[in-house]
């Protein structure tokens, strides 16, 4: 049989897709997860303290800026959250909904919740 032939493509094992988490990588997308909030938790910082310190602030923007802060304290509580929990040995499913939890934060903010 010729090498690449497609008997030798359906014996071979497919990686797991981009979105799938398993308990072999949970960690990683924790961290990534973990990593891509401290992120945006520094930006979110800086951009309300140039908002606060702004001796003119564009009409209209105030709920936005509200928003930010709601967001912040939510990925300020579920970052906590995720630093408490990392080394608790919590089982897959419990790690899998503080995940989950990270999802529906940045839906409402994107749904304007």
């Amino acid at each position: 049989m010729a090498k690449g032939s497609p008997q030798d493509k359906k014996n071979a094992q497919a990686p797991p897709s981009a979105g799938t988490i398993c308990e072999s990588n949970i960690a990683e997308v924790e961290d990534e997860a973990l990593e891509r909030v401290n992120r945006a938790i520094i930006l979110i910082e800086d951009a309300l303290a140039r908002w606060d310190n702004a001796s003119e602030k564009p009409a209209g923007l105030d709920g936005q800026a509200k928003r930010y802060r709601r967001l912040l304290d939510d990925f300020n509580g579920w970052a906590r959250k995720m630093l408490i929990a990392k080394n608790s040995g919590d089982d897959f499913n419990t790690r899998l909904e503080r995940l989950r939890e990270f999802i529906a934060i940045c839906r409402d903010y994107e749904r304007g919740e």
